[in-house]
């Protein structure tokens, strides 16, 4: 997990995360840290294990718990609010940095800019004409 504070504390300082972002990220960290671990990663007691673990097909099973329908649904809701905290970063982001591009990109309207659009407009109206006669 430092390792991942240390992205996210590079990031800030790089200026991709703003530092409210970088402070909920920090302390998302600092929970998963202070949380156990999730339970279908711990392996189950031996005691426990010989009762779970018989396989009626006769090959190795698993010695990991099955986490409970709670914890499964409580996973997907963190998944779910982490994937959207993303998504509306990116787009943040993005945003800024495309209207920062066609800002750039585009020029200012002169006389001939009005010129070539009144010649396309003339162009439109005869290939109208030619067409519905």
């Amino acid at each position: 997990m430092l390792m991942k504070r240390k992205v996210v504390a590079a990031l800030q300082t790089r200026g991709v995360l703003t530092a409210d972002l970088a402070v909920e990220l920090d302390e998302c960290l600092r929970d998963r840290e202070t949380l156990p671990a999730h339970p279908a990663l711990s392996p189950v007691a031996s005691d426990e294990s010989s009762s779970r673990n018989a396989s009626p097909h006769g090959g190795r099973s698993s010695t990991f718990a099955r986490p409970d329908k709670r914890q499964i649904e409580q996973r997907l809701e963190e998944d779910r609010e982490r994937h959207k905290r993303l998504r509306e970063n990116v787009w943040a982001v993005d945003d800024t940095k495309e209207i920062d591009r066609l800002w750039e990109d585009t020029s200012d309207i002169a006389e001939q800019d009005y010129l070539n659009a009144e010649q396309v407009a003339i162009e439109r109206r005869q290939i109208i004409t030619e067409v519905s006669v």
